[in-house]
């Protein structure tokens, strides 16, 4: 069922068909960093669109391994002006072009393509991450995935909120996650990719044969996406994660919709993650009687030591 956009979606969405500049922050009104997350995300997401399919572009692989593109850099620069534009002292850090994150006031984080593997491959579970710190502690987080046309967000102390773009011609909708309500029903479960989770994999896979549980996918992809998705309510997330720490723009904004929404994001001892810094594994849902059944299932079968996302 399709709800109806609030004020700040409409002006968000308004202002991005009109083509109009983000106005400076007054420094009063917090909800302002709605309309300022959602409207990059929405420049982000017509430029990463436009060349999602078939693209030709050159990729270069950096130290970690991983692949990027100049869409990256070109994402990056657009938030970074518009932030000048918004908040002139907040700071900035950009998965691509780096930056320090500052023990006090705004700073704001981005990932333009997260899940470039996902990307040059046109499968849709990539997604544009902002992640908003205030003191050094998550204040908003924004994901977008252009590929289906839908954005989260939730701001610290407020609701999480799913928008989705008109694509075939409906009017724009948005819905306060989670969209499952309630714990009962057959127990989903997605699990991140790595290599070196086969006990996990088997794990789960030995609780489906027992018919413990009723799904298991691994889509791989977008991190945050995965949390976004946790965050609706249906599935039950699990990520072996790196040892190495989180970096700002890396699961802030998806713990935060996660928790906005009523769930958590606890390690494999069932505490807490701190999103800024975490390492190691971590299970995501928003039922707590859920996320108890499957870290139970996996419980002894988590790597000693993940590799990096795919």
């Amino acid at each position: 069922m399709s709800a109806p956009l609030d004020a700040t979606e409409r002006a968000a969405l308004e202002a991005f068909e009109r083509g109009l500049a983000v106005a400076r922050w007054d420094g009063r009104d917090q909800a302002d960093w709605v309309d300022f997350g959602l409207r990059c995300l929405l420049e982000a997401g017509r430029v990463l669109r436009a060349n999602s399919l078939g693209f030709h572009g050159r990729v270069h692989v950096k130290e970690d391994g991983s692949p990027a593109t100049r869409l990256e850099r070109e994402v990056e620069r657009g938030v970074r002006e518009r932030l000048a534009a918004f908040a002139p002292d907040a700071a900035f850090l950009g998965e691509e072009s780096g930056g320090e994150r500052p023990g006090a006031g705004f700073a704001v984080a981005v990932d333009p393509v997260d899940g470039t593997h996902a990307f040059l491959s046109e499968t849709a579970t990539w997604a544009c991450v902002i992640s908003v710190l205030l003191d050094g502690q998550p204040f908003a987080g924004f994901v977008a995935n252009p590929a289906t046309g839908e954005i989260a967000y939730a701001l610290r102390g407020g609701r999480a909120r799913l928008v989705r773009l008109p694509v075939f011609g409906e009017p724009a909708s948005a819905h306060t996650l989670p969209t499952r309500a309630q714990a009962d029903g057959p127990l989903l479960v997605c699990l991140h990719p790595h290599r070196g989770t086969d006990a996990l994999r088997a794990a789960l896979h030995a609780a489906w044969q027992r018919d413990e549980l009723r799904l298991v996918r691994s889509p791989g992809g977008s991190p945050t996406w995965g949390l976004a998705e946790a965050a609706r309510g249906h599935h039950v997330y699990l990520n072996a994660w790196s040892r190495e720490p989180a970096q700002p723009f890396d699961l802030v904004a998806g713990t935060l919709l996660v928790r906005s929404a009523g769930g958590e994001v606890v390690d494999a001892d069932g505490a807490p993650i701190d999103a800024t810094c975490h390492a190691g594994p971590w299970i995501a849902g928003v039922h707590a009687a859920q996320r108890a059944r499957v870290a139970a299932l996996v419980r002894g079968a988590w790597p000693d030591a993940a590799g990096g996302a795919q």
